[in-house]
């Protein structure tokens, strides 16, 4: 599954979907606590640069609503 980035730069993160599978059944409705927990989750088997981190966050959770939204 792809992300988009700033610079219409899209970026793969192994797994994507099922991170989403499995923060969709935490029920956290918080936004910077889903931001978290999903980036969490995403830098365990992708590389984020530090510099980058917000930047990839805010897109995770983009994607992950539009995941929702079906």
């Amino acid at each position: 599954m792809r992300i988009g980035l700033k610079g219409g730069v899209e970026v793969g993160i192994y797994g994507l979907e099922k991170i989403f599978q499995e923060v969709q059944a935490m029920g956290v409705g918080d936004d910077i606590l889903l931001k978290g927990e999903l980036l969490k989750r995403v830098k365990l088997n992708t590389w984020i640069p530090k510099s980058r981190e917000e930047e990839f966050g805010e897109a995770i959770l983009k994607a992950f609503k539009e995941f929702l939204a079906g």
